[in-house]
């Protein structure tokens, strides 16, 4: 049975898929350029990589949020 309520139509494996090639491919693009490529609005961007991809923005790179202080620095 399906739920009532608007589904998401923006967060999709492919969409993911997208933000985190534009990611690894240049660890210095914004969020955006990310926009700018994807067509995501900002919200849904911001969303993917925190929650979705589990990356923080570090001295204007993106890292995955397990990295400790010392890898960071790389």
């Amino acid at each position: 049975m399906p739920c009532p309520g608007r589904p998401s139509s923006s967060r999709t494996d492919a969409n993911k898929e997208r933000v985190e090639n534009l990611i690894l491919s240049d660890r210095q693009v914004t969020v955006e350029d990310i926009c700018a490529h994807t067509g995501l609005n900002h919200g849904t961007v911001m969303r993917i990589i925190k929650e979705d991809l589990k990356m923080t923005k570090v001295s204007a790179r993106w890292v995955p949020k397990m990295l400790d202080n010392s890898k960071k620095e790389i």
